[in-house]
């Protein structure tokens, strides 16, 4: 077959997507027709009819023949293909049947069942069609969001309610010994594939002979070729793909689809850096942290109907601390797996709304509550905070008690708050024995303790706690030699103890000189004069401390030096009007002469009757 003619019968097959809706139309339109004569009692075939069943039968012929030679191509693989191929195929024989009996048949019995039959295999045909292009839930994801199922709850805690499974999860299996939430590429690249590009390269449609449901799958590549070199991101047609241009035609995914954001992008790069291993565990890097952010913030993980091929454990990805208030002092780091946890007492979280305790889910989709009393401290004792905290314990993730007047009755509860990552203590009545009590807690990371009061006695309590990374215990009564004790036990808990001592000085601002006391521009008054009179200007030692005015010449013999020579200098050095010395702020220009006066009263005084003070300006020297 030569080239042309294979380009040909490409090109019809790829006519398939702009055809197929022809029939669809057709056999509507011959139905409504063939209804309305039943109604009005005139059944029976016409023209008309007979016209539009041929046509249904020839549009029905060409979208199951291009379909057919489109399915060649490979994109579209599976049993939803097969079904619709057939499907397709029978409608089109059905069509022909019909137009062949409603022109030759005498009565309409036959016609009327055929076209019934064109009916019902129409139906699921277009539903199979629209299953390879959008997914196979696009019908029913409605229902879906509203009704979940509740033979899985922990999914909610890792998916979103707005997708349903369209395709195989990536799967590996892990290694002996690692547990499946800590693989790498099952918990942090699978997700990303499966989200952005499922669609086209999952189970039932692999464009390019792509398909990325399975992780065999996915090493397999494509019909081009592999899509990723491992260790070698720079040289990966994924990588590629992503990085083009979004209006770049061979930029993936597609332009109308949603895109990947630039972190999953650069962790994707990252485990192909790293060689692109299936079954290596998961390191908590900043990369992976921000894109899981990213996916509990509205990026969705596929999970199959078969929870046991699910990608990972049930997990719930954190989106960042400083998108929300922190509780404590300092932010808590976001953990890569969070343990799910039960819903919480939906009479509890009412509580808590009634008291003014402020609540939230510390992530979308997550049971995990961050709970700050701040609002009423003040008037919160042991009591009231035991009654409102005991019914979440479970939920518990972040505390904040600050200011508040509990104890280690309290404390005491959080024990059993076993998924608690923050708590802040900070002016409360809390004691050593308070932090006893929670010293095992397993995933406490972040403890402000400031302005309590402890003793020494916590240093041990503080350093056996399993999982804490800061803690801040400025004036809560530890002596230095127990906060250093403490850091020397555990080198990596970042204490703040409030002895940071001074900041070392980094740099120091030169003497501030303003430009009054700088010297007059120019050259200095002597070479002024000697510049006027065409001489040069006699020479003398060099001086060190630049340019120095010569002395002053008398009045009668000041010769006319250029503006700005030398400093104006009053012609008095006593006040005209109080006889006082002079001070060089107050000054006043009178013909053409500089008159310094003790005060600004005096100058006033002088400038309402000048004339008044001419003979004691005239017996008056500089």
């Amino acid at each position: 077959m030569s080239e042309d003619t294979s380009a040909w019968i490409q090109f019809f097959g790829r006519l398939h997507p702009a055809v197929l809706h022809l029939p669809i139309g057709l056999i509507a339109g011959l139905a409504v027709i063939e209804l309305n004569a039943l109604v009005r009692r005139r059944p029976g075939p016409t023209e008309l009819t007979r016209l539009l069943a041929w046509l249904v039968a020839a549009s029905a012929v060409i979208a199951a023949a291009s379909g057919y030679v489109l399915s060649l191509e490979g994109d579209h693989v599976g049993t939803t293909l097969n079904l619709h191929m057939y499907c397709g195929i029978g409608l089109a024989v059905a069509c022909v049947l019909m137009a062949a009996v409603n022109s030759r048949a005498r009565t309409a019995r036959p016609y009327y069942a055929l076209l019934l039959v064109v009916l019902a295999v129409m139906l699921p045909t277009g539903h199979l069609g629209g299953s390879l292009t959008h997914g196979d839930d696009f019908l029913t994801q409605p229902f879906a969001e509203k009704r979940p199922t509740a033979s899985a709850p922990a999914a909610s805690e890792t998916t979103s309610p707005t997708r349903t499974p369209t395709t195989q999860p990536l799967a590996a299996p892990a290694p002996a010994g690692q547990p499946e939430a800590h693989n790498l590429f099952a918990t942090q690249i699978a997700p990303i594939l499966i989200d952005r590009c499922g669609t086209c390269h999952g189970q039932s449609r692999q464009k390019a002979g792509l398909a990325m449901h399975t992780a065999e799958a996915l090493a397999r590549g494509s019909r081009h070729g592999p899509v990723f070199v491992a260790g070698k991101p720079g040289e990966s047609e994924i990588v590629r793909r992503l990085r083009l241009p979004v209006d770049d035609e061979d930029h993936m995914p597609p332009a109308e689809k949603p895109q990947p954001s630039e972190e999953q992008i650069r962790l994707v790069e990252q485990w192909i850096a790293s060689g692109a291993s299936f079954t290596a565990a998961a390191a908590a890097t900043n990369a992976s942290r921000e894109a899981q952010d990213r996916s509990s913030a509205g990026h969705v993980d596929r999970q199959d109907a078969d929870p046991t091929q699910a990608v990972g454990t049930a997990t719930v990805r954190e989106r960042s601390r400083s998108d929300r208030p922190a509780a404590g002092p300092g932010p808590v780091k976001p953990a890569a797996v969070l343990t799910p946890v039960p819903p919480a007492d939906p009479a509890a979280l009412a509580a808590l709304r009634e008291n003014l305790v402020h609540c939230e889910v510390v992530a979308e989709g997550s049971h995990r509550l961050w709970v700050d009393f701040a609002a009423i401290a003040r008037s919160t004792d042991d009591a009231l905070a035991a009654r409102l905290i005991e019914p979440l314990l479970p939920q518990l993730d972040t505390l904040a008690l600050a200011r508040s007047a509990v104890g280690d009755k309290v404390v005491g509860l959080l024990a059993r708050a076993t998924h608690l990552r923050s708590l802040d203590l900070r002016g409360t009545k809390v004691t050593d024995a308070g932090l006893a009590a929670i010293a095992g807690l397993p995933e406490l990371h972040d403890l402000a303790l400031g302005r309590t009061h402890l003793t020494d006695a916590a240093a041990e309590h503080l350093a056996a706690m399993p999982a804490l990374e800061r803690v801040y215990i400025w004036s809560a009564g530890l002596s230095p030699q127990a906060v250093a004790k403490l850091r020397e036990r555990r080198p990596g808990l970042h204490v703040d103890a409030g002895d940071a001592g001074d900041a070392k000085v980094k740099q120091v601002e030169g003497e501030i000189k303003l430009t009054g006391d700088l010297p007059p521009p120019g050259p200095p008054p002597a070479a002024a004069q000697a510049s006027a009179a065409g001489q040069p200007a006699a020479s003398g030692p060099p001086t060190t401390a630049g340019p120095q005015p010569a002395p002053d010449p008398k009045p009668a013999d000041r010769p006319a030096a250029p503006t700005g020579a030398r400093k104006l200098r009053p012609a008095n050095s006593i006040c005209p009007v109080s006889g006082k010395p002079i001070d060089i702020k107050y000054v006043v220009l009178h013909k053409n002469r500089l008159i310094g006066f003790c005060c600004g009263d005096c100058a006033a005084k002088f400038w309402a009757d000048p004339d008044k003070y001419e003979t004691k300006l005239a017996s008056t020297k500089p």
